[in-house]
C-alpha cells in the first residue's frame, strides 16, 4: 500500500494503460524503505529509581543491531521518537556509536541520550517511547527499523474508581515540620512531611513531589521521593534537605507538596515556612510578645476540574477548597480573586470566566476551617494541548487591629483538544472481473486543533492488497490532510467486502482507530482466446465434434437460424437498392420525353462492343439491365 500522486482510480488506470502501450514517458520512482527486523532496545535512567507524575527525567537508550544481519546503520544516522505517557519537547536525535562503552558497547550497538529538559512523565498512561531509525547506503538503498520501550519506573495515574468515597484509598499530608525555629535567608534546613493513608485499602508507590520551588529549593537531592507501600490508616514520613535563597523578603513562603500513588490521583497541598529576610520590616517578624498576632495563612487546600484534562472551547466547573491554617487567628473580610496567568514555560493565559464572577467574598474563616467556592471557566478554543496556570490571590484582614494581609497561590490545569480526524472513501467503480484489480481511494483530514501522531492505515477483506495490507503515514498537523490509493484484487466471484482501518495517537498519547467499510461486485472473467476459430462456439471445447456443439455450447439450430436471418436481410437490401435504381432510371426517361418533340423511341440494349455514349442515368461500361 502506498500514497499515490494521481487524483483517482480512473486516471491512474488510464495512465497505467498508456505506460503499458509505451505512449507515456516513464518517471523515476522514489526508492522505498526496506523494513529491518530484529533491533533490540534497552535504557538506563539518570540516577533515579522512580519517576513521579509531572517529574522530568533523563535517560540513555541503547540500540542493538546484532541480530539484523547486514542491515546496520552508522554513527550519526537519524532517530525519530514519539511517546505516550511522556511529554517530549524534542523528537529527533542522532545515533552515537557505543564502541568505547564496556557495558553496552559493541560494533553493531548505538545509543541516544535524551536529557531531562526534554522528557516529563505525564502519568496519564504507561510511559512508552517509540523509535524509528532510518539510514541510507552509498548505493541509494534506504532502510528503516522500528522499536518501542516502556519506562517501567514512570508512575502511572490510575483512573477514577467507581467505589464510594468511604471505600477509596486516600492520601493526605497529615503534618509537616522544619528542624530550625528561626530561619533566615541563605539558611539550610530539613523539611519533614508526614503522609497518611486515610482510606480503607493500601496505597502502592506513594510519590511525594515538590513540583514548583522558587525562593526555597531542594538542596542536593531530587525533589521527589517514593514510599513503596502505605497500609490503610498508616503514616510515613519523608525528609527533604532545603535551602533558602540568598536574598528574601520576610514572610511565609509557600512550598507545594504533590502526593499520588498507583491507586490515588495526584493532590497538591501547600506547606508554609516563615523566613526572615533583609528585605523584610520589623513588623513582619514574628513577635514572641504577641504570638496571637502572627499572620494567619489561607491556602488552596485542594481543587478539582472534573477529570484528567479539560477540552478547549468547552466550559467546565472548577471547585476550590480554601483553608485557614492558623490555630488561633480568624481571617475576616477575605476577597479571593481567580485569574489565568502565563506559566514558567511561556504558555499564556488560557481561561476566562463563563457566566460567573472571578472574585469571591468570604466574611470570615475560623481557625482551621475550610470553605468551598466554585467558578465556571471557558478554555481558549485554539489553545495548544498543554498545562496552563491559574492564580488565586487572597486579600484579607486579621487580629484586633484588622491588619491587612495578601497572598497568592498558583496551580495548573491541563488542556486538550477535541479529536476531529475524519476519513472519506472515494467511490469504487464496479463490477470488476475476477483476476482484474480495482482502486480504493481514501481521503483523511485532521480538522482538530492539535497534531495527531503515528497515523497508519490497513485493509481487511476477501481480497489481496497489491502493495501490502498496512501503510505507515506518520504525523498529521492540524488543518492538513492527504489521501492514499490502494490497489485491490478480488479473491472470488460475488461481493468483495472489506474495511480500511486508520490507527493514530492523539495529543495525550491515547491510541484511537477509525474504520470505513466498502463493497464491490465481482464477475466471472469473460475473456475469449484470440486464437479460437471464429465459427466455433465459445463454450465448445476445441477438440469437440462440431455436431456435438449443442450439448455444451451454442446450439446448432441457433446458428442455422442466425444464418437464415442474415441471408434474408441481405436479400432485402438488394431488392431495395434495385428499386431505387429503377425509379431513378424512369425519372430520367420522363425528363427526356418532356424535353423532346413528343416522340420517344425506347432505347435498345447497349452494344458493349460499341464506343457510343451511354444513355443518361446509365453507367458506361459492360452493364445491361432489363426493362421494368
Amino acid at each position: 500500500m502506498k500514497k499515490r500522486k494521481f487524483a483517482g482510480g480512473a486516471l491512474a488506470l488510464a495512465l497505467a494503460l498508456l505506460l503499458t502501450l509505451g505512449l507515456f514517458p516513464q518517471f523515476p520512482v522514489e526508492a522505498a524503505y526496506t523494513n529491518v527486523e530484529g533491533m533490540k532496545i534497552s535504557y538506563q535512567l539518570d540516577g533515579v529509581t522512580s519517576v513521579a507524575k509531572g517529574m522530568p527525567f533523563g535517560a540513555t537508550f541503547y540500540f542493538d543491531f546484532s541480530n539484523t544481519g547486514e542491515y546496520v546503520p552508522s554513527d550519526g544516522d537519524k532517530v525519530t521518537v514519539s511517546a505516550s505517557g511522556v511529554a517530549l519537547s524534542q523528537k529527533t536525535f542522532t545515533l552515537s556509536s557505543t564502541t568505547g562503552d564496556e557495558e553496552n558497547g559493541g560494533e553493531d550497538k548505538f545509543s541516544i541520550y535524551i536529557p531531562e529538559q526534554y522528557m516529563t512523565n505525564t502519568g496519564r498512561s504507561p510511559a512508552t517511547l517509540k523509535f524509528t531509525v532510518t539510514w541510507e547506503r552509498s548505493d541509494g538503498s534506504s532502510y528503516r527499523a522500528y522499536g518501542q520501550k516502556t519506562i517501567t519506573e514512570c508512575v502511572v495515574e490510575e483512573g477514577t474508581s467507581s467505589e464510594s468515597p468511604e471505600e477509596k484509598s486516600g492520601l493526605m499530608v497529615e503534618n509537616y515540620s522544619v528542624n530550625k525555629q528561626d530561619l533566615r535567608e541563605g539558611n539550610t534546613f530539613d523539611l519533614a512531611i508526614t503522609i497518611k493513608n486515610n482510606g480503607q485499602t493500601a496505597c502502592n508507590n506513594v510519590a511525594v513531589v515538590l513540583p514548583t520551588l522558587e525562593q526555597i529549593t531542594v538542596n542536593g537531592k531530587l525533589n521527589a521521593q517514593v514510599i513503596d507501600s502505605l497500609a490503610a490508616g498508616a503514616t510515613a514520613t519523608v525528609t527533604f534537605p532545603m535551602i533558602c535563597a540568598a536574598s528574601m523578603t520576610t514572610g511565609n513562603v509557600s512550598i507545594p507538596i504533590a502526593v499520588s500513588s498507583d491507586e490515588v490521583a495526584e493532590k497538591t497541598t501547600n506547606a508554609f515556612v516563615y523566613v526572615t529576610g533583609t528585605a523584610g520590616t520589623e513588623s513582619e517578624s514574628p513577635s514572641s510578645e504577641q504570638p496571637t498576632e502572627m499572620k494567619p495563612v489561607i491556602i488552596l487546600e485542594s481543587y478539582d476540574y472534573g477529570g484528567q484534562a479539560v477540552l478547549g472551547g468547552k466550559e467546565f466547573e472548577l471547585t476550590m477548597n480554601f483553608k485557614n491554617t492558623s490555630r488561633n487567628q480568624t481571617i475576616e473580610n477575605a476577597v479571593i480573586k481567580v485569574s489565568s496567568v502565563t506559566n514558567d514555560a511561556g504558555a499564556g493565559a488560557a481561561f476566562t470566566p463563563a457566566n460567573s464572577s472571578s472574585t469571591f467574598y468570604i466574611e470570615s474563616i475560623a481557625p482551621g476551617q475550610s470553605v468551598q467556592e466554585k467558578i465556571t471557566l471557558l478554555p481558549k478554543v485554539d489553545a495548544e494541548p498543554n498545562s496552563y496556570s491559574m492564580q488565586v490571590a487572597f486579600d484579607y484582614v486579621y487580629g484586633k487591629d484588622h491588619t491587612s494581609a495578601t497572598d497568592t497561590v498558583t496551580f495548573s490545569i491541563p488542556i486538550t483538544q477535541e479529536d476531529r480526524f475524519t476519513v472519506t472513501l472515494g467511490e469504487i467503480y464496479g463490477p470488476v472481473m475476477l483476476g482484474d484489480s480495482v482502486y480504493l481511494s481514501a481521503n483523511y483530514v485532521n480538522q482538530g486543533k492539535s497534531t495527531i501522531y503515528n497515523l497508519s492505515a490497513s485493509v481487511e477483506g476477501n481480497f489481496t492488497a497489491m502493495e501490502g495490507s498496512t501503510s505507515y503515514i506518520g504525523n498529521v498537523e492540524s488543518g492538513t490532510g492527504d489521501y492514499i490509493d490502494i490497489t485491490l484484487s478480488p479473491n472470488e466471484v460475488g461481493t468483495m467486502e472489506g474495511k480500511i482501518i486508520f490507527t493514530y495517537e492523539d495529543s495525550t498519547g491515547v491510541q484511537k482507530t477509525q474504520e470505513q467499510t466498502f463493497t464491490c461486485e465481482v464477475m466471472e472473467n469473460m475473456y475469449v482466446d484470440p486464437g479460437m476459430d471464429p465459427g466455433m462456439d465459445p463454450g465448445m471445447d476445441p477438440g469437440m465434434d462440431p455436431s456435438m456443439a449443442g450439448e455444451g455450447g451454442f446450439p446448432v439450430w441457433g446458428i442455422v437460424l442466425i444464418a437464415v436471418a442474415g441471408a434474408g436481410v441481405i436479400a432485402l437490401i438488394v431488392v431495395v437498392v434495385l428499386k431505387k435504381r429503377r425509379a431513378k432510371r424512369m425519372h430520367l426517361l420522363e425528363e427526356l420525353e418532356d424535353d423532346g418533340d413528343g416522340e420517344f423511341v425506347l432505347p435498345q440494349p447497349v452494344d458493349t462492343t460499341s464506343s457510343s455514349p451511354a444513355l443518361p442515368g446509365e453507367e458506361s461500361g459492360n452493364q445491361e439491365e432489363s426493362q421494368p
